[in-house]
């Protein structure tokens, strides 16, 4: 059984930083200093339990930017990722947010095109992969498959 907890940074920190670390630091190989920011303390964030343990996150930050979606391994060909970004979007309508950003690797823009996202922006480099930023009114967010994320 399944279950979303919506939180802060301070009262969740631990089991988030546990799943980001293993996804983002250990697998990618992504800086520590560059995956934990100064906008952890002030962004909401969910985590997914799956009979109690600890899955997947993601967080929405002040200004309407859906990210750091991470899910361990053995639980990417499930609807974890689904279930992150749909307690996102839920949490951003509460706060009667307009839009919703996210970046993603350019493979993936059509995807999250399917979704409700346009293209916003040139396509840029992070860390070596090209990405693309997307954005979407809150009200025409869609539930697609997520699963081509980490």
């Amino acid at each position: 059984m399944t279950r979303i907890e919506h939180s802060s940074w301070q009262q969740i920190a631990k089991v988030i930083k546990d799943i980001r670390s293993t996804v983002f630091v250990y697998e990618w190989r992504i800086p520590r200093a560059v995956e934990f920011d100064e906008v952890d303390s002030v962004s909401d964030h969910v985590v997914l339990y799956d009979d109690e343990l600890p899955v997947a996150t993601g967080r929405l930050c002040p200004d309407g930017y859906l990210s750091r979606v991470a899910v361990i391994a053995s639980r990417r060909k499930t609807n974890a990722a689904d279930e992150v970004f749909k307690a996102l979007a839920e949490i951003a309508q509460r706060k009667n947010f307009d839009v919703l950003t996210i970046c993603a690797d350019i493979a993936h823009v059509e995807s999250c095109r399917k979704g409700g996202f346009q293209c916003s922006g040139r396509v840029f480099m992070e860390a070596g992969v090209p990405r693309q930023k997307l954005s979407c009114p809150v009200n025409r967010f869609q539930p697609v498959s997520w699963d081509w994320l980490h």
